[in-house]
């Protein structure tokens, strides 16, 4: 009896602390939307900015809505001198016109290294322990403890950009901050239907609209998800393929700085998805050009051909200015970033399509020191031919042997590949594509053409990860293998005119096949080669040159035989968006060529549930041999890209272990 006692007043005691400790979480979220309501009152720039100016982005400010815990860590690695020399206009260059700058659909390389310089990304990686992330506009990232439900908190003295608008532009709904305020208004009739306390607190319409700007919210997140998961948004297809697993019913804004997402299944890859959210201004991008709000009918379609989206907005350390087509886009620094990491007063990035002027753009620079004006650019990676070009200048006094402009190295996460379109009868058969693979000299590509600026690799995974798998070697150049593979296949020459064929749904088809590449001397002279190859065993290849526009256009209506491009990756391994059957015949998916596979499907899944990272890596190298053992794709390199600098630049060698691999937002100039 006195044992029971004791055993009911121990089970009252746990209840008790039970209930305290619940009435703690409620009275410290209260507290938290206390505090974030407070900073809404504020009406003066001052009190909303954080105390960073130009320093490295980690002080006590980050961390004013949370403490050290969640899924993020500070960065303390030094990439940022406190008192870098500030002003001028750094000089930068892209290789061709980028189609737009909505970044939620556009999302070639150049477009996202603009993306990084005006915009304020949710996390940012660590510079070293690249598995780990720092808080950038979230300055909290929580998990429960089932890996469904992921809550945020973000800054709130981070604002967009003023749009950039023509002289004669008038939007006076934009400058007034009209649809700043109609957004304000919806948002707060939403908090106060969905969450209990905001029911009887006053939320003004106009409380994000301040001295002209208007404020970075977790609404803008929740408008960046709805519309990367509408369908009418085709462009946003391979990033809605990683968040299919979302539960749309517990996506929302909790408050104007926090929110939280919610999975349907407990999956490895929720924890790298979280990370991934970005932000798209509501008051732009869900208004027409006379200030009309889109109908929720067709704000995906009205998003995707946005009168906006030649343009750029964002919230980062530079503002949009200007872009003018063939000539360069414009960028100013933000005076009110609060994060630093931009140092100069604009950043012009040239737009040079030529290659081998890329050289001479780095020597105007170089004869600009102490000049006023400068043609040139401060800093460029370099081609391969361009890389033998200087290297080679048998001019001792040339800048880039006697080190006035000087040079590094990084290496790339990801790999370059020719890619064959499985839904076309040339390369149905897995035997053609190891054939193609047979009759590519790649190793001598690697040393003649590209001069050792990469290695090779056989798979879908970068060279040096756990997750690859070293047993499998390299493909040799082999023509009389590549002949025997194709006669099995049954392609064989009946007609006697050099070209092999095949009757192919009752009518004989010549093996004729184009192949597209980016108008670009390397992808040329690689693509030459093959050519070359593939007609001495009467494989007839046309080549297909075109600026990257219509090449992208072509590649994702899937309107080619074969393709040469590259896959930039990540050391999170993820075979989903490319690799996975349901998407090759989705419109505008990764899986371009159409690789479909029972087994590769079942791996891939298996991944997503799997959490041992052993486990993870023997999927993986299981994955990788399937994959080698199909051929979907002849895979050339892994790169090793340099990179020049004149000498007006400081602090070139802030280099990311991923993508952007160049930052500069570390550089500034010497002054000079």
């Amino acid at each position: 009896m006195v044992k029971e006692f004791y055993q009911r007043l121990l089970m009252a005691f746990l209840l008790l602390v039970l209930v305290v400790i619940g009435i703690i979480f409620v009275w410290q979220n209260n507290r938290i939307e206390a505090n974030q309501l407070k900073v809404q009152k504020a009406s003066r720039i001052e009190d909303l900015r954080g105390t960073q100016t130009n320093g490295n982005p980690v002080d006590a400010s980050l961390w004013s809505q949370s403490a050290f815990s969640g899924l993020l860590e500070p960065d303390f690695t030094p990439w940022y001198p406190s008192k870098p020399n500030e002003g001028g206009t750094l000089k930068l260059l892209i290789g061709s016109d980028p189609k737009g700058f909505n970044y939620l659909i556009e999302n070639s390389v150049d477009v996202s290294n603009i993306q990084a310089l005006n915009m304020t990304p949710l996390v940012t990686r660590h510079k070293n322990e690249v598995t780990k992330y720092a808080p950038s506009l979230a300055t909290y990232l929580g998990r429960s403890d089932d890996y469904l439900v992921y809550s945020y908190r973000i800054r709130p003295d981070i604002f967009w950009h003023k749009p950039a608008l023509e002289e004669d532009e008038t939007r006076p709904w934009l400058i007034d901050g009209t649809s700043c305020k109609a957004v304000g208004s919806r948002t707060a009739a939403l908090l106060k239907k969905t969450q209990p306390q905001f029911k009887n607190v006053a939320l003004s319409a106009d409380r994000h609209w301040i001295n002209g700007r208007c404020r970075v919210t977790a609404h803008d997140v929740i408008f960046w998800m709805k519309m990367m998961l509408n369908p009418q948004v085709g462009k946003a297809a391979s990033a809605r393929s990683y968040f299919s697993d979302l539960d749309i019913s517990g996506v929302m804004a909790t408050g104007d700085f926090s929110l939280k997402i919610k999975f349907k299944n407990k999956k490895y890859k929720n924890d790298l998805i979280s990370k991934w959210l970005s932000t798209v201004p509501e008051f732009l991008y869900a208004y027409d050009a006379d200030g009309t709000r889109f109908d929720d009918e067709v704000i995906g379609t009205k998003f995707e051909e946005h009168w906006y989206n030649p343009r750029g907005v964002g919230n980062g350390p530079y503002r949009f200015v200007n872009f003018e087509r063939g000539v360069a886009v414009q960028l100013e620094r933000d005076p009110w970033f609060p994060l630093g990491g931009n140092a100069a007063d604009r950043i012009e990035i040239k737009v040079v399509k030529d290659n081998s002027q890329h050289p001479r753009m780095l020597l105007k620079s170089a004869s600009a020191v102490g000049k006023s004006q400068n043609e040139g650019v401060h800093v460029t990676s370099l081609g391969s031919q361009q890389y033998r070009q200087v290297l080679g200048d048998k001019d001792k006094n040339s800048p880039f042997r006697n080190g006035s402009i000087k040079h590094d190295f990084f290496w790339t996460y990801g790999y370059g590949y020719i890619g064959w379109n499985a839904d076309k009868a040339f390369f149905s058969d897995k035997r053609v594509r190891w054939a193609m693979s047979y009759a590519l000299k790649t190793d001598e590509i690697l040393s003649e053409i590209r001069f050792n600026l990469g290695k090779r690799t056989t798979g879908p995974i970068t060279p040096g990860l756990p997750h690859y798998d070293d047993t499998l070697k390299p493909i040799p150049f082999d023509l009389k293998k590549a002949a025997a593979l194709l006669d099995e296949a049954g392609w064989t020459d009946s007609d006697n005119d050099g070209i092999l064929d095949k009757t192919i749904n009752g009518r004989k088809t010549p093996f004729e096949f184009t192949f597209n590449i980016v108008a670009k001397p390397t992808h040329r002279m690689t693509a030459e080669i093959l050519k070359e190859s593939l007609k001495k065993i009467g494989v007839k290849c046309n080549l297909k040159a075109m600026e990257w526009a219509n090449f992208l256009k072509e590649l994702q209506t899937k309107q080619f035989d074969a393709v040469m491009l590259g896959w930039g990756t990540s050391p999170n391994v993820d075979f989903d968006q490319i690799w996975h059957s349901r998407h090759a015949d989705e419109p505008q998916s990764s899986n371009y060529v159409g690789f479909r596979n029972k087994k590769a499907d079942e791996i891939i899944e298996a991944m997503e549930f799997e959490f041992d990272m052993d486990k993870r890596y023997a999927l993986s190298k299981a994955f990788h041999k399937l994959i080698y053992e199909e051929q979907p794709y002849t895979f050339l390199f892994q790169s090793k890209v340099p990179y020049f600098w004149t000498p007006q630049l400081q602090n070139p060698m802030a280099v990311g272990k991923v993508r952007p691999y160049l930052n500069p937002r570390a550089w500034y100039l010497n002054g000079e």
